[in-house]
């Protein structure tokens, strides 16, 4: 380790292993000052997490920004019912076509909708404008968007619709868009209080892909 320190450059090595042990996995973090050659060791016990579990199934293969988008909006760990599925059954558009969406949810909740193109780009497009009313009451069924049109273009290929829902009210960063990311996805809205902006993650989450061709 002492070789290693000195042709990297590095004072503290950190390094360790993860066992699965039944449901859960126990988790060995070592950290090394490689000068002193001293080791400090921390383990803990820790509850696999679907969400991340199905990240790193699909980490190997395939765009990992998908893969993050398809762990995190699954659905899987939704505490209510919450939908989003588009006025197409089979999901295939025309260049030109116009787009609406419905969203369900069984609990009153504010929502945000993502939309990932075929580069794997992020954009919020709902909510935009203080003229989007993005709450929904419960056992409602809300169709998106409701004050202008979602027309399909070029580039063609498949996109994604990701849907957050939340428990408090919050505004959207303007022109909140990029690369995907976990950042993106999950801390891109804060929560409106009096002198303060908090970080906010979605409580359920839905999705759905789309194709647009010629």
């Amino acid at each position: 380790m002492q070789s290693i320190g000195h042709q990297l450059g590095v004072q503290i090595l950190v390094h360790g292993n993860i066992t699965k042990i039944g449901n859960e996995y126990r988790l060995v973090v070592r950290a090394t000052d490689v000068e002193k050659a001293v080791t400090s060791i921390r383990s803990a016990t820790v509850k696999a997490d679907r969400r991340f579990a199905a990240l790193l199934e699909n980490k190997a293969g395939g765009n990992v920004g998908e893969s993050m988008a398809n762990a995190l909006y699954s659905g899987l760990d939704n505490p209510w019912r919450f939908t989003v599925q588009t006025d197409k059954v089979n999901g295939d558009y025309h260049d030109g076509d116009y787009m609406t969406m419905r969203i369900y949810s069984e609990k009153d909740a504010w929502f945000k909708v993502t939309h990932i193109d075929v580069n794997g780009n992020a954009q919020v497009i709902y909510p935009v404008s203080p003229n989007d009313n993005n709450f929904i009451r419960a056992r409602q069924m809300r169709q998106i968007p409701d004050n202008t049109r979602f027309r399909m273009t070029k580039p063609y290929g498949e996109e994604m619709i990701l849907v957050g829902a939340y428990e408090k009210p919050f505004v959207v960063q303007p022109n909140l868009s990029g690369p995907l990311s976990n950042n993106l996805l999950v801390r891109g809205i804060t929560v409106e209080r009096e002198d303060s902006r908090t970080d906010m993650h979605p409580i359920a989450t839905a999705k759905f892909t789309y194709r647009i061709g010629y």
